[in-house]
Formats: structure tokens, sequence, C-alpha cells
């Protein structure tokens, strides 16, 4: 069986390890559009003021799912919301995929 979103996934989970790599140890805040995955905001101001999804609302809410799915299996810690994620870090178990583990944390 094929996974439809396999290739987005993978693509997002990319960006994400290697910000959260980046930034490492510091917690950062993952914005998809920041992160080059999304083309625009998740949202706009219309007139009045209130915010309304945009037409990249889509692309946001798939990319924090994927990071949601990545802190249920303990890949990253942090906080996901709708449309991004904040106070965001690699766990042991995500730098362990990412071949990053710090000599200081690995096992003798």
């Amino acid at each position: 069986m094929d996974l439809t979103n396999a290739g987005r996934f993978d693509a997002v989970v990319n960006s994400v390890f290697s910000a959260l790599a980046d930034a490492f140890p510091q917690a950062i805040d993952l914005d998809p559009e920041t992160l080059g995955i999304a083309e625009g905001p998740a949202y706009l101001s219309d007139v009045s003021g209130r915010e309304k999804a945009s037409e990249h609302f889509a692309t946001h809410f798939f990319a924090a799912s994927c990071m949601r799915f990545l802190l249920a299996e303990g890949y990253i810690s942090g906080t996901v919301h709708h449309t991004w994620a904040a106070t965001v870090v690699l766990t042991a178990k995500g730098l362990e995929q990412i071949g990053g583990l710090p000599m200081s944390l690995r096992s003798a």
C-alpha cells in the first residue's frame, strides 16, 4: 500500500529536522512559511481586521500535522498548534534519527 502524502511528509520532516538541528539545543518556533514549506501565511486579515484562512492554510495545516506526528512519536518536543509549532526542540530520539546525537548523550 502506498501512502499518498509520503513525499510531502518527507519534505516537511526534512525541513523541520534541518531547522531544529541548526538551532539545537535551543527551542524554536516553526512556521511553515518561514521553513519554505508554504508560499504564504496561513491567515490573512480582512478589512475589518478579522483573520481568515488564506489559500495557504491547507499547507500550513498539513505541515503542523506532520509535526504533530513527530511529537507523538517522540522525535520532537514542543507545542504544536493548528498551523505552526512553538518551542520545538529535537529529542534524543530525533537526534539519533538525523545522526546528530552528541557524544555526551551516547552510552558507553
